[in-house]
């Protein structure tokens, strides 16, 4: 992994372009040219170069907050089918992710918090000192973003993912708060088509959705008697005073469509929903199972509460 500012950044981009062009203007098939000849941006570019050919190698250059500190890394790719989030994918690692801090300025404020929704995440499962940085935070702007929070970030996943590429055991820390976030983002995207707008007619990008279901996780790890009421609290604050689209109003059918989405996440065995829950804001429990009640229980009071 490659951390660049500026001038160096662009040198060492220019030189690598001209590699990754080589398998277009040679003339045939090329499988030992690095890349297609444009450079790999998203986890869909990810997927078409694990596939082609049955795989030639790929660049990530990840271009937000989001993708620098989880997308890019870790070899996930995929795509949604039938709206069903990451239905069909791979996992192979890419040849070197390039990351720019530069591109921060570029990002609007709602690309910011997508981004900092999964840094909030990376400091609940696993350090504390980051959680109490970023509580802190008065306002998410670029300039307030550190660099020694995207780094921090980064090694945690890559040293995870180091120890469970496969996503068997350890890997699923990593998807604290996906399941029900992942269960309203598919939701949203099933009721309200790609525009993927919330009951407040805007939109509820991943970040939010997987901040909102860490909320409403951690409740759950609360209740299962993993977690403090006072640590619940602090984490259900601090997530919903900067994630304040809330789901309402829901009726029962909405909430009993959102947990039956769940249970396609790739964690659950025999139907049984599988989440990682909190021991404690920094240490992370994975594979706990719910029942579908309780994820129920859970959304409602996530409303309720808001």
């Amino acid at each position: 992994m490659r951390i660049f500012q500026n001038l160096c950044f662009r040198c060492y981009l220019a030189n690598k372009i001209k590699t990754l062009t080589k398998w277009c203007t040679c003339g045939k098939t090329c499988r030992n040219c690095t890349l297609t000849k444009k450079v790999s941006l998203s986890i869909l570019e990810a997927e078409w170069s694990c596939t082609y050919q049955r795989g030639i190698p790929f660049i990530n250059i990840p271009t937000t907050l989001l993708s620098m500190i989880d997308a890019a890394i870790g070899g996930k790719n995929g795509i949604n089918l039938n709206n069903v989030k990451n239905a069909v994918g791979t996992i192979n690692l890419p040849q070197e992710v390039i990351i720019n801090p530069q591109f921060l300025m570029t990002l609007p404020h709602q690309q910011l918090l997508n981004g900092f929704g999964e840094m909030l995440k990376y400091a609940l499962i696993g350090n504390k000192t980051l959680w109490d940085e970023l509580k802190a935070l008065k306002s998410i702007h670029y300039q307030n973003i550190k660099k020694e929070w995207v780094n921090s970030c980064m090694e945690f996943k890559e040293k995870t993912v180091q120890k469970d590429l496969y996503d068997t055991g350890l890997r699923h820390i990593l998807n604290f708060g996906h399941t029900i976030g992942h269960g309203i983002e598919t939701w949203t995207l099933n009721k309200y088509g790609d525009a993927r707008p919330c009951i407040s007619a805007e939109k509820i990008p991943h970040g939010y959705a997987v901040a909102l279901g860490m909320v409403a996780e951690s409740y759950l790890s609360y209740c299962h008697g993993l977690l403090s009421q006072s640590a619940y609290e602090e984490i259900r604050t601090v997530i919903l005073q900067n994630y304040n689209k809330i789901l309402t109003p829901l009726s029962d059918d909405d909430i009993s469509e959102i947990v039956k989405l769940c249970l396609f996440d790739k964690k659950n065995i025999d139907g049984r929903i599988n989440i990682t829950m909190l021991e404690t804001i920094g240490k992370a429990s994975p594979d706990h199972w719910v029942s579908e009640e309780e994820c129920e229980e859970a959304i409602r009071n996530l409303i309720v509460e808001a």
